[in-house]
């Protein structure tokens, strides 16, 4: 198994000394703090403006990790709703989100192909379902169901339902928290074969990601030596995370333009553009495919 960064002896007494504030206050300001990044965004994402809707799914994403890593601290049956909430706004955002990420992708192919006119088919069906998503997003926002949710997260941030656990010191139990969540990640990749499908790695990402939002929320309320471990861990996630989403977008293009292809004539000037667009989609994979096995050799070891 590899070296993981240390968060045992010496560091975790160092988050003791350096984290003795109540997991209860580290709730409140982590929920505080997740909440305010997601209600600034918000008039943007009602207006779809790329940007906002981004940002305003990593905050949901963010509070939702919170809710999770913290969890100890707060009760159950009030924090099991809200995740369910937020796991259903980021599924919203997300159906606009990925579509931006599908178009800059498509874009910056389309032009160092020199394919630009020959695809305008596929960027028309983009447009078509964006349009869509778009318009269940602000429906979304702007309805009871999101009204709730945005109270109830006021609420919880501002007077969150506090468990037996709460009163307990922060430090230490961050430090467990995400030490179980690191080995967790490298066991994963340990026990994931090199050609694991398309699906597993998906897997493998979230798991990273989810890591890594555990280690970027620990390592801003621990000492110094814990904290600086908690932030290494955290680059390694995003650095392995990064590899896989290419590998993930990858994916998803070559799955969209073929549904596209499907519908044009196969002696057409598109169908041949997007026949190339596709070979292109399989090398960029390739190469993050390649990527990742590096990343996962560091991380198992091997």
């Amino acid at each position: 198994m590899s070296k993981p960064p240390k968060l045992t002896r010496g560091v975790a007494r160092d988050a003791r000394r350096s984290a003795r504030s109540p997991l209860g206050d580290v709730l409140r300001s982590a929920l505080a703090d997740d909440l305010l990044r997601m209600l600034l965004h918000e008039p943007g994402a009602l207006r779809s403006l790329p940007e906002d809707v981004h940002q305003m799914r990593t905050a949901v994403r963010r509070l939702r990790s919170d809710l999770r890593f913290l969890g100890p601290a707060m009760l159950e049956e009030r924090s099991r709703p809200l995740r369910v909430e937020l796991k259903w706004l980021a599924g919203v955002l997300g159906e606009v989100r990925d579509l931006d990420v599908l178009e800059d992708r498509l874009r910056g192919a389309v032009v160092s192909l020199h394919l630009v006119a020959e695809t305008d088919p596929l960027f028309e069906e983009l447009d078509r379902r964006r349009g869509a998503r778009r318009a269940a997003l602000v429906e979304a926002i702007s309805g009871d169901r999101y009204a709730g949710l945005r109270r109830t997260a006021i609420a919880e941030a501002r007077s969150p339902g506090l468990s037996d656990e709460a009163d307990r010191p922060a430090g230490g139990m961050l430090v467990d928290r995400l030490s179980k969540d690191w080995r967790r990640l490298i066991e994963e990749v340990e026990s994931a074969p090199a050609d694991a499908p398309i699906e597993a790695l998906h897997e493998l990402r979230k798991r990273a990601k989810r890591t890594r939002y555990a280690a970027e929320s620990a390592a801003g309320r621990l000492g110094d030596r814990a904290g600086k471990a908690a932030r290494r861990i955290g680059r390694r996630c995003k650095e392995f995370q990064e590899a896989l989403g290419l590998v993930q977008d990858a994916a998803v293009a070559v799955f969209f333009i073929r549904e596209v292809a499907d519908l044009l004539p196969d002696d057409g000037p598109a169908r041949s553009a997007l026949d190339a667009l596709i070979d292109h989609q399989h090398r960029e994979a390739d190469a993050a495919l390649g990527r990742y096995a590096i990343l996962r050799d560091r991380l198992a070891g091997a």
